[in-house]
C-alpha cells in the first residue's frame, strides 16, 4: 500500500494521532525528526516521521515507498529516502531533492538489513 507524500501529510485526524501515540508508547512504531532538505518537497526540515520498524518487509517493499535506513557510511545516523529499485537482497534509495541528496547515486545499493522501517506518516512542523 503506497501512500504519496500528500496522503502521508494529510492523514492526521485526532483518531490517527492518538493511534500513533499509543503505538509509539508500545514500541510498535518509532519516530525521527527530519534534518536537511534531501527529501524536499516531500519532507521539510523539522517534520516528524512516524515509521513502522523493520521486521521482514519482503512482501511490503515496493518502489516509491519512503523508508528509514541506517546510513551506509555513518552507522549511527538514520536517513529517510525513497526506494527507487528493489533487487534480491539490496535496494536503491534516492532523495526527492536530487541536487541536495546523498543517496545510492553516491554510495550504491544498500543491503535490506540496513532498513530500519517504512514511513507511516509525516507530522509537519
Amino acid at each position: 500500500r503506497f501512500l504519496d507524500h500528500s496522503q502521508l501529510r494529510n492523514n492526521l485526524s485526532r483518531k490517527s494521532i492518538l493511534r500513533f501515540l499509543v503505538s509509539l508508547l508500545m514500541g510498535s512504531l518509532k519516530h525521527c525528526r527530519v534534518s536537511g532538505d534531501s527529501m524536499y518537497p516531500t519532507l521539510k526540515e523539522g517534520d516528524l516521521i512516524i515509521y513502522k520498524p523493520f521486521k521482514n518487509f519482503d512482501n511490503e517493499l515496493s518502489e516509491g515507498l519512503l523508508v528509514v535506513v541506517t546510513h551506509p557510511l555513518r552507522k549511527k545516523t538514520l536517513i529517510v529516502k525513497r526506494i527507487s529499485k528493489i533487487y534480491s537482497e539490496t535496494i536503491e534509495i534516492l532523495g526527492d531533492n536530487e541536487s541536495r541528496s546523498i543517496d545510492s547515486r553516491q554510495f550504491g545499493q544498500i543491503h535490506t538489513n540496513q532498513l530500519q522501517g517504512i514511513v507511516e506518516t509525516i507530522i509537519p512542523l
